[in-house]
C-alpha cells in the first residue's frame, strides 16, 4: 500500500465490455489529493482497462495498479476528476480498487 493513503474506494463493475466511469455509484467526484492510484483487485480472473470516455486501453492485469495522476488532474495540480476515468472490465463483477494519497 501506499504511504500516506487516506481513502480508498472500491468497486465492481457489472457487465463486462461496458465501460463505467470509475465515480458511479459513489460520491466520488472531483477530489483534491496528491496522487491517484487505480489497482486491479488481485481476485480478478481478466485484465481490467483503464481509460477516458472514449476508450478504454491501458491494460491492468489482477493486482496490478497505476496512477493516474497525469491522465485525469484538473487545471488545479491538486484536482482529480473521476467522472471522466472509464474502466472496462474482462469478466462480470471484476473490479478495481482507487487509492488516494492526502495533499502534501
Amino acid at each position: 500500500m501506499l504511504n500516506g493513503v487516506i481513502e480508498t474506494y472500491d468497486k465492481d463493475v457489472t457487465l463486462a465490455a461496458t465501460p463505467e466511469d470509475i465515480a458511479k455509484g459513489s460520491e466520488l467526484g472531483v477530489v483534491l489529493a496528491s496522487d491517484i492510484v487505480i489497482k486491479a483487485k488481485t481476485s480478478n480472473t481478466q485484465n481490467i482497462f483503464l481509460g477516458g470516455v472514449a476508450a478504454q486501453t491501458w491494460p491492468l492485469v489482477p493486482g496490478e495498479g497505476i496512477s493516474i495522476s497525469d491522465f485525469f488532474r484538473t487545471s488545479i495540480e491538486v484536482e482529480f476528476d473521476f467522472k471522466k476515468a472509464f474502466i472496462k472490465v474482462s469478466v462480470d463483477g471484476e473490479g478495481f480498487h482507487v487509492l488516494r494519497t492526502k495533499v502534501a
